[in-house]
């Protein structure tokens, strides 16, 4: 079966696609932690209370320019992921109903 959006015989969203989301984002948000640290370690205040970076220009850059890229991508997977679960809400709302249906007729038995 191809890794697409959604399952054209179940009508699901497969499961490894969604790992495979989780685990990038995942990732991402290390990759902005991280250079987050290193900006954040990076900077000091000076006597006027401005703020000035310890970091060398190139790695600042890098740093930032890193920081960028990585939350456009979590932001994009977070997207995806809403696109996904909203293509799914009739799978899960007639899941739900159908649960609902068997408690009345369980019930009713009773």
């Amino acid at each position: 079966m191809a890794a697409t959006a959604i399952d054209s015989r179940t009508g699901q969203a497969p499961l490894r696609l969604l790992r495979a989301i989780g685990s990038a984002g995942a990732a991402l948000a290390m990759i902005i932690l991280g250079a987050s640290v290193l900006l954040r370690l990076g900077t000091v205040f000076g006597a006027d209370g401005q703020t000035l970076s310890m970091l060398a220009p190139a790695i600042e850059g890098a740093a930032r320019s890193l920081h960028r890229l990585a939350a456009s991508g979590v932001g994009i997977l977070a997207v995806a992921t809403t696109m996904l679960c909203f293509r799914q809400r009739h799978v899960v709302t007639n899941g739900l109903s159908q649960r609902a249906d068997s408690r009345r007729v369980w019930s009713d038995l009773n």
